[in-house]
């Protein structure tokens, strides 16, 4: 007897469950005979559903005061708006969710990645790290800040120069707690990057002291780095001469992508393979 109404309540589901199926199938047959019949419903749809024909009049906007300094970047799922020493950030239907005050920068630089946006003082000494809505640290830098790099996990590699070294290059973790930092009196930085794993940083390199430009690409290990400031470099790539290294940028396993004026190379495992010339 249990049997049969197990059996029973089985086909009764299936029934159910048929008759779901055949009443969707209905709604989507009587909406596509809607869009194509009805000119307003299309127009509906398209615009709300489908995002098609969009114009100024149905986006989203954010008014800017014209008065003011205002330095946008895109970050996460914000719009930072930074001006008067403040962050104001929108989402993407241009609506207000928070305002970060005491960003004490004039003239920023921004990098991010993920929900971690990094700002500093172009040619000068004030850095800072955002996540999401929260404002985790800053700290101010020796030297004239010229680049900012920050990974998905909060790394920051901060490129520098004072009198004394062309470049000069510092890495915090994402609580603010410098790491290290290496000396170049002879080579600028072009870029940096941060590995995923927060293990290296690889940096684009360019010497200009000769007759011949010379471009070379770095890794350094930053648990190296902490423990003996002259041992950071773990694996180096000199390119032709006349090379110019343009960008160098982490991906995923660690692989490093290498940009420059005549061609395109990939670093894995330290070994390099050119793509393109």
């Amino acid at each position: 007897m249990k049997k049969i109404n197990i059996i029973k309540n089985f086909n009764k589901k299936k029934k159910i469950i048929f008759i779901l199926g055949v009443l969707l199938l209905i709604l989507i047959i009587a909406i596509i005979a809607l869009y194509i019949s009805e000119k307003g419903f299309r127009d509906w749809i398209d615009v709300n559903i489908l995002r098609k024909n969009v114009t100024e009049d149905d986006t989203q906007t954010i008014n800017l005061n014209t008065d003011k300094n205002n330095q946008i970047h895109v970050f996460g799922k914000y719009i930072a708006i930074l001006n008067d020493k403040a962050i104001t950030l929108f989402n993407s239907y241009g609506e207000k969710v928070s305002v970060i005050d005491g960003v004490n920068i004039n003239s920023a630089l921004f990098d991010s990645s993920d929900k971690y946006l990094a700002i500093a003082e172009n040619r000068g000494h004030e850095l800072c790290l955002i996540l999401d809505k929260t404002y985790l640290w800053n700290t101010a830098i020796e030297g004239e800040i010229l680049q900012i790099h920050v990974n998905q996990n909060g790394y920051v590699a901060v490129v520098t120069t004072d009198v004394t070294n062309k470049s000069i290059i510092t890495c915090f973790n994402s609580e603010g707690k410098k790491l290290f930092t290496s000396y170049f009196s002879t080579t600028t930085i072009i870029d940096a990057s941060v590995s995923n794993d927060n293990k290296n940083i690889v940096i684009g390199e360019v010497d200009t002291s000769g007759t011949i430009i010379k471009s070379s690409i770095k890794i350094l290990s930053i648990e190296n780095a902490q423990k003996d400031a002259e041992n950071t470099i773990i694996y180096t790539y000199n390119l032709e001469d006349s090379s110019l290294i343009t960008n160098v940028q982490y991906h995923d396993k660690n692989q490093i992508s290498c940009v420059y004026d005549n061609g395109i190379g990939i670093i894995n495992n330290n070994e390099y393979k050119q793509i393109i010339k």
